[in-house]
C-alpha cells in the first residue's frame, strides 16, 4: 500500500503558494546574509577573531508530510507505542 501526499491531507499546490509568499517576505539586502530563502540552510558571515572566515549555518525542519506520512503507518505506530 502506497500513501500519497493527498492523502495524508498535504495540498502541494497550497504549500507551494505559501513558500512563494514567504519569499517576497523574507527578501533581505542584509550583505551578512549569505544565501536566499528556499536554499537547504540559512548561511550568516559572522566575525569571531579566532577564525578567518566563520559562517553560521541554521537549518529548521518544520513539521510537515513526512512527519504526517510517517505517522500514518503501522510500523511507526506500533514503534510509538511500545
Amino acid at each position: 500500500m502506497s500513501i500519497t501526499y493527498k492523502d495524508a491531507g498535504v495540498n502541494i499546490d497550497d504549500a507551494n503558494k505559501a513558500k512563494s509568499a514567504i519569499k517576497d517576505i523574507l527578501k533581505t539586502t542584509e550583505k551578512r546574509v549569505l544565501n536566499k530563502v528556499g536554499a537547504f540552510s540559512s548561511l550568516y558571515d559572522i566575525k569571531l577573531p579566532e577564525y578567518k572566515h566563520p559562517v553560521l549555518v541554521l537549518k529548521t525542519e518544520e513539521p510537515g508530510s513526512k512527519q504526517l506520512l510517517a505517522f500514518n503507518t503501522i510500523r511507526l505506530n506500533l514503534f510509538v507505542l511500545t
